[in-house]
């Protein structure tokens, strides 16, 4: 065969003479081994019926005794091929398998996500992508697609939820839209009804169909009213001792403490005994022997007996007490006259103790007992200084009594020698009747 020679002998036998490159009694076998000799190290080649067979010196190891170090156990599996690196091996797997040693078989090979996502192998890999899909191999799939081996379509391709809100898709058709919280609705659509923010103190708003205005509002532990309004975080702890009650003030920034009947102080940690004297409902500081009354609107007095209405005829924040046609103004520092009309400023002119009214050009002098004069400088023996109730305005007027008798009305005349003062509202000019 393959062209060669045969040759018979004396005894009939024949022998074939092979073309070079061949080999074999009938020259059908290719002489590998007589053309190359792809042995290496000191192997022999030996020709078979399929190709050649290399029998490898000690030593060395591989199709051609080629291997000498760590590929000569042939560690790279399913026909991988091992390449040596200093004392050490890498595999060169074939397509199809994965893994050190080419041991594992690679799942993405047979492309399962095609050509709308990208495959990944799951072995070893604990991320949640893998965790869901429950395969060997995870899908990552390109915008616009979704499902296991990214087949379906993807219904938040076309970003239906508006003003910022997140898409998330349920089914290849159905979706939901998770809202900013300044909007609600199937697509975010319409503006919540917290966009503005009602709630107070760290409140959480919720929109609510059902409620007042579209909304409720979580608070806070201490706080409460319908828009967390009423910050009572201060009286948690329960400041107020011996009972009395905590509220809090000036947005929940300051606690008050309403003590009960005998209690007083900042906590109601003072014990001030009781007392019952206050009329028409006002309260009661104090004991029966010392005490202070706070009156109801409209009540006035050290015990709340007198009924003082309500006026509104004092200017410059000067305080109304009476009614419209009978009142009486308690004014402001530097104010004066009988409807704090008139800026006194401040004065010390008068002497020997007496106390000054008005200011340093125009002022009035109220005298200790014993003394008068303009200035309180003269020694007098009169013994009584008798003051008008009306506003301070008037002017200093020596009076002539040296004794006034509570109850009975007494002629007083100006410019006299006594130093009894009496001030009102209107400049004296001649002898007028005051009752005492």
């Amino acid at each position: 065969m393959n062209r060669g020679t045969c040759q018979v002998d004396a005894n009939g036998s024949f022998r074939c003479l092979c073309q070079r490159g061949y080999t074999g009694d009938r020259c059908d076998l290719v002489d590998t081994c007589g053309s190359y000799n792809p042995c290496q190290n000191g192997a022999t080649c030996v020709n078979t019926a399929s190709g050649y067979v290399c029998q490898c010196a000690s030593g060395f190891s591989g199709i051609n005794c080629q291997l000498s170090g760590p590929c000569r156990s042939q560690p790279c599996l399913n026909g991988g091929s091992c390449y040596e690196a200093s004392s050490n091996f890498t595999c060169r797997c074939r397509k199809g398998f994965v893994g050190d040693r080419c041991e594992t078989r690679d799942p993405c090979a047979s492309d399962p996500c095609g050509e709308n996502g990208k495959c990944r192998e799951c072995a070893g890999v604990s991320s949640v992508q893998c965790v869901l899909a429950g395969r060997d191999y995870a899908c990552t799939c390109l915008k616009g697609f979704m499902g296991l081996n990214c087949q379906d379509p993807d219904p938040c391709a076309s970003g239906p939820c508006q003003h910022g809100g997140s898409c998330l898709a349920l089914t290849p058709s159905t979706f939901t839209c998770t809202c900013t919280p300044s909007y609600s609705g199937a697509y975010c659509q319409q503006q919540s009804p917290c966009y503005s923010s009602p709630c107070l103190n760290g409140g959480t708003c919720q929109p609510q169909a059902n409620a007042s205005y579209g909304y409720s509002c979580l608070c806070p532990t201490g706080v409460q009213g319908s828009r967390c309004e009423q910050d009572e975080r201060l009286c948690l702890q329960n400041p107020c001792q011996n009972g009395g009650t905590c509220h809090t003030v000036e947005q929940g920034r300051q606690l008050v403490c309403t003590c009960r009947d005998g209690w007083g102080g900042d906590r109601c940690q003072t014990n001030v005994g009781s007392c019952s004297s206050c009329l028409n409902g006002g309260t009661c500081y104090g004991t029966a022997s010392s005490f202070v009354c706070r009156c109801r609107d409209g009540w006035g007095g050290d015990r709340c007996q007198t009924e003082v209405g309500l006026c509104n005829v004092c200017l410059n924040g000067g305080t109304c007490y009476g009614t419209a046609s009978s009142f009486v103004c308690k004014c402001r520092d530097g104010w004066g006259g009988d409807r704090c009309q008139t800026e006194i400023g401040a004065c010390s002119s008068c002497l020997n103790g007496g106390t000054c009214y008005g200011t340093a050009s125009s002022f009035l002098c109220k005298c200790r007992d014993g003394w008068g004069g303009d200035r309180c400088q003269t020694k007098s023996a009169c013994a009584t200084t008798v003051l008008m109730a009306a506003p301070v305005t008037g002017q200093l007027l020596p009076l002539c009594a040296n004794v006034v008798t509570a109850g009975v009305e007494i002629d007083v005349k100006p410019k006299s020698a006594c130093a009894t003062t009496v001030s009102t509202g209107h400049l004296l000019r001649d002898t007028f009747r005051l009752r005492v």
